[in-house]
Parts: C-alpha cells; structure tokens; sequence
C-alpha cells in the first residue's frame, strides 16, 4: 500500500498471489458460457410465453381464412378443433370435489406445446429477417462513418497498424484492415467489410493521445476481441435485443402506422440489406416504448380532439389483446429480465478480452494504460451507434448523445465499470492506483431489501400481464372469430 498521505490505494500482489492470464481467460470464458446459457434459456421462455400469448390472433385468422376457402373447396375445421381442445382443457381443470385426481399436466403441456407452435415459427421467421437485415450494422459500407486509410507519414497511424500487425501474429490471425475516423469519438471500434473481414476503426484524435504502450494495448484488446468471436456474438446479442425490441413496439404502435412502417423496413432490410436500412430499422427498436413518430399519411392515426376512437382504432380492437398485452408483456421482461443478463453476458466477454490481451502483450500495464488512454479522451458522440457494445470502452457518449442505440439505454449497462476491469488487471499484475471505494453497510442492506420486495412484485407482475392478456383475447378476439367462424361454416 502507498504512503497514509496518499488517498489512493496501491494494490500490489506477489507472484503466489496474482492470477495468471490463462486462469483468468479460463474463467471469464465460463462465466460468459454460463450467463449466455441463461440468456438464451430466458430469451426462450419469453420467446414462449409471447408466442402463447398471440395463439388466439394467430389461429383466429388461420382458422377464418380456411372458413373462407371452405366455401369452395372442402377444408379442416380448426376453429372447431381449437374450440374443442379449450373446452376438454377447462373441463380438465380440478373443481375441488375430487381432490384425490392429479392436475393433468401432460395435457396442459400438448395444448401449451400447440399454442405456442405458430407464434414460435412466426418470430423464427423473424428472427431470420432480422438476422439478415442486421449482420449490416457491424459492415462499414455506408455506415454514416468516414473512414481513411492510414497516413504513412503520420507517426501515429503507422505504429498503430504497426502493434495491430503484432498482436495478430501472436493471436495467429490474419491481419485486420484498420481505418481512421476523423470523429470527435475518440474510441476504437471492431466493424467488418463488404467481404465480412474484420475491421478496426479507431479516431486519429485517441492516436494522438496515446504512447506506444497504451497502443499496444488497445490494439490487444480489440484483436483478442475478434479472436474470441465477439463480431459474432455482438451480432447475435443485437439480434435478440432487435426482436424484443420489435415486439415491444406492437405495444404502442399497433394503433397507428409506426408498426407496419416498422415491419415495411424489417421486410426491406431482409430482402435487400443495406447499412443505411439496418440503421434505420435499429433507430426503430432502440427505444421501442417511446412516443411513435408522427404518421406520414395526413389523414392521422392521433384520437380524434373529442376524445372518440378513430377507425383505425376501432378496426384494431379485435387484436388489440394479444398484440398490444404481448408487445407490453415482452417489453417489460426484456427490458427488466432479458436486457440485464444478456449485458452481464457480454461484461464477462469484455473481461475475456482483456485477460486475452495479457496473454498476447504479456504485458498487463499496457492493456492498463490503454483503457486509461481511451476514458481519459471522454468522447463527445459515439464512434458507431449499432455497434457500440464492440469498442474499447462504453464512455459517456451514450449517455449524454442523443443518437439511438440499443446498448444506451438499458438498465444495466453493457461494459463493465472501469475501476472493475482496472482491478482485474491488477489482479494479473498491472501496477493501476485507483481511488479506494467502500460502499457502506446500509447500502447493501437497503439494496438486498429491494430486491427481496421488487422481485416478487415483478413476478406478480409477470403473472397478471399474462391474464389480463389472455381476458383481452377471450374478449376482443375469440368472441368476434367464434361468431365469424359459425357465419362461415
């Protein structure tokens, strides 16, 4: 420890005491393997739940449209089946006078199994859109951000590809393109290529801010980044966040145009993807329970000043249930659930690289320094708004900016706490000096309190959502199909 003088802490640990890089990968590498599992357990369970929550929509208009074919060629009755099917599971149900019977669980399952069916292949199919229209969100090409190759004659420049060049010949990876932004955002950032080659974008404003050690450290970060596979699964992390995102959107949007212009890009984005609609779609889904944006057509979709429905509205009520509940139901989950555990997966990833740049520096201070380097410039706008979860360092750009993104404003952020990763390095032998932090008994009381009593609220929340959910659906759309479907047949 330094001097009593000193209010800072000087940690210093022996060689027996310090944590070698390999360990360190092994364990972050575990911790991201199991926190990705449970994300992806939870994106399922949501996924599942949503899908059971638009099953009346979805077999209702199924079932119409062959009521409709019906009239001209014989067709299966599946309204009539579905009816059925919810008539057997009601009557299976325990009245209280034969307490001794069990409570049918494998048939609650093959009905669960069936409801959901539809709803599941409609957001793989979405999923599957999104995927395609998304993977240009980490492209270059047109992605708003000027780009130069690197001045020869520029110091700077050249010892920054100079370490990059290093660091993918001790990671034994082909050697990443890099590219200067002039942008205020001085930060660093892995983006890929029209051929899907990694990328690396860094600001001339942070390379002159940097000696070469601090360089050396970024450039191990970043190039350990793409050795552990972080393009991919930041792609895979914006997809998951996209589709909940969508789905959150029908919550506020199913009254107006915002989710059909929404859903008009999806479908154009997946057919003929481009930077610019990636963009676009993502400004969309960033943040999707804000206002919606002003129609385009003038006749308006805002309720009339007397306060009276418009058409629109009236001609959505019927779906109005399983839409708007599942878009809200989904947008709560994820944002309260979801959202926090996929940004705990990707800390453990953040952590990964780090420790993985030790391994190829063998130099912990460097790496230390670097990210010292890149908070210490404190950007002022972001580097690349649908990529930002793969720089170097969150900063504050995306709190003080303005420019969507869907890292920006989750509940937990997506990057580790500087101090956090500064000790961890310290932990591998960095020499850092930090200011000494001690969060107060009282503190961690009155967190774990909340915790105890906002978690069973948000449970209770859960559950009520899903049957006022289910209610509006009975209400709104199986009454309006039933009468329908015994016109038609």
């Amino acid at each position: 420890m330094n001097d009593a003088a000193d209010d800072h802490w000087h940690p210093v640990w022996t060689p027996e005491e310090r944590e070698s890089f390999f360990s360190a990968i092994l364990r972050n590498r575990r911790a991201s393997w199991q926190v990705g599992v449970a994300a992806l357990i939870g994106a399922g369970v949501v996924a599942t739940i949503v899908a059971s929550l638009m099953a009346p929509l979805l077999y209702g208009v199924l079932g119409l449209l062959l009521d409709l074919v019906n009239r001209l060629l014989p067709m299966p009755d599946l309204l009539g089946i579905m009816f059925s099917r919810i008539e057997v599971i009601i009557d299976s149900l325990p009245d209280g006078t034969a307490a001794e019977q069990p409570f049918p669980w494998l048939e609650w399952l093959r009905f669960g199994f069936w409801a959901a069916l539809p709803g599941l292949l409609l957001m793989t199919m979405v999923v599957f859109a999104l995927h395609r229209g998304l993977r240009e969100s980490t492209r270059l090409e047109d992605a708003g951000i000027r780009v130069r190759e690197p001045h020869q004659s520029r110091l700077p420049e050249q010892r920054f590809v100079n370490v990059v060049s290093e660091m993918a010949i001790a990671a034994l990876l082909p050697e990443p393109r890099v590219m200067i932004t002039q942008r205020r955002a001085a930060n660093a950032v892995i983006l890929e290529d029209e051929t899907g080659r990694p990328l690396i974008v860094v600001s001339a404003d942070l390379l002159d801010r940097l000696d070469r050690n601090a360089m050396q450290g970024v450039a191990a970060h970043l190039v350990s980044a793409i050795a552990n596979g972080d393009v991919r699964n930041g792609h895979r992390v914006a997809v998951v966040m996209a589709l909940f995102g969508l789905l959150a959107r029908m919550a506020t949007g199913f009254t107006d145009n915002t989710i059909l212009r929404t859903f008009s890009r999806l479908l154009l984005a997946a057919m003929s993807p481009s930077a610019r609609r990636a963009q676009q779609l993502m400004a969309d889904l960033a943040d999707p329970f804000a206002n919606p944006a002003p129609a385009d057509s003038p006749t308006g979709t805002a309720p009339a000043e007397d306060g009276k429905l418009t058409w629109r509205q009236w001609a959505f009520m019927p779906v109005s249930g399983p839409i708007a509940m599942s878009g809200f139901f989904a947008g709560i989950v994820s944002t309260f659930m979801l959202a926090p555990v996929l940004a705990l997966a990707w800390r453990r990833r953040k952590y990964l690289a780090d420790a993985t740049a030790v391994r190829l520096t063998r130099n912990p201070d460097a790496v230390a320094r670097g990210l010292e380097g890149v908070a210490a410039a404190d950007a002022d706008e972001l580097l690349a708004p649908w990529a930002a979860h793969l720089a170097v360092i969150e900063g504050v750009a995306p709190r003080r900016t303005g420019t969507a993104s869907f890292i920006q404003g989750a509940v937990v952020s997506f990057f580790p706490d500087l101090r956090k990763r500064l000790e961890a390095l310290a932990e591998q032998g960095a020499t850092v000096r930090l200011a000494e932090q001690k969060i107060p008994i009282v503190a961690w009381v009155i967190g774990v309190g909340a915790g105890a009593i906002v978690i069973p609220l948000f449970a209770t929340l859960i559950y009520l959502l899903m049957v006022v959910s289910l209610m509006l659906s009975m209400l709104f759309t199986l009454l309006p199909v039933g009468i329908l479907h015994a016109l038609l047949r």
